[in-house]
């Protein structure tokens, strides 16, 4: 009996582990929210470890930010090194469901963000693919930036309650997100000239251009002013580690607990 409850939530076939929605079966050593049961890999070791557990062996995030502090936020992924600066207001913040907390200011706010290039690849050069997990919130007032790698390759939230791809053009999605919780991830693909974001609700393909030249990596109000949607937590992917197919962008946002519709 013993062994058969070690096995829960995993199954002996190629495909590995079996996430089961935002419950999942439990991933040994990864850190784990106790309330929305999702996983916030802390570091490289978390990450090989739901790596292995989703059957990608496509490389480890660059940088990762548990966003569990106050003040700038450290890396703690491999090899790392983008430390990024804080003037949120409050980045200690309730995050919806969830027992961990978020950086966050009201909507509106004025270059309020995190935000790091030493240590951050250059999106004009090296494929990026950039995950958070975002308490969105109330919808706000206006078109407000959420997180970005450099011009060419940004995520706005709309005051209509929907995610922006803003590139070589301005692409919404189909969803609405105010008052949701949601791992995301765009995938700006150099190598196949694509531009991409992934929620568990849809992929959006927007229309890619080379970003701007430079190292960046934002959450918040960095090209604009930000809403009042709470980030808590990120992670950065780059190379080819960041040329995931969307099948395993999928498998990735599952594995994270994250319930995947399409």
């Amino acid at each position: 009996m013993l062994q058969v409850g070690l096995e829960i939530g995993w199954i002996a076939s190629i495909g590995g582990y079996s996430p089961g929605g935002a419950g999942g079966g439990g991933i040994p050593g990864v850190t784990r929210d106790a309330t929305n049961l999702k996983y916030y890999p802390a570091n490289d070791t978390e990450w090989t470890a739901l790596m292995a557990a989703a059957g990608l062996a496509t490389g480890n995030p660059g940088n990762v930010w548990t966003l569990q502090g106050a003040g700038n936020a450290a890396d703690t992924g491999t090899p790392g090194g983008c430390t990024l600066t804080n003037t949120f207001d409050n980045p200690q913040s309730a995050v919806t469901g969830a027992t961990r907390l978020g950086y966050k200011s009201p909507d509106n706010g004025v270059a309020k963000k995190l935000v790091g290039t030493t240590g951050a690849p250059n999106p004009r050069t090296t494929s990026t693919l950039l995950l958070a997990y975002i308490d969105f919130n109330a919808t706000p007032s206006g078109a407000r930036d959420l997180m970005g790698v450099q011009t060419g390759a940004i995520i706005n939230y709309t005051n209509g309650g929907k995610l922006r791809i803003v590139a070589g053009a301005s692409t919404d999605s189909v969803s609405t997100y105010n008052t949701t919780q949601h791992f995301i991830a765009m995938r700006c693909n150099i190598t196949a000239s694509t531009i991409t974001l992934f929620t568990g609700l849809e992929v959006l393909v927007g229309t890619f251009v080379l970003p701007s030249n430079g190292s960046a990596i934002w959450f918040g109000g960095h090209t604009g002013n930000c809403s009042n949607a709470c980030h808590a937590y990120g992670a950065e992917f780059n190379g080819t580690a960041a040329e995931l197919t969307n099948a395993q962008v999928k498998t990735l946002l599952q594995t994270l607990g994250e319930t995947v519709v399409w």
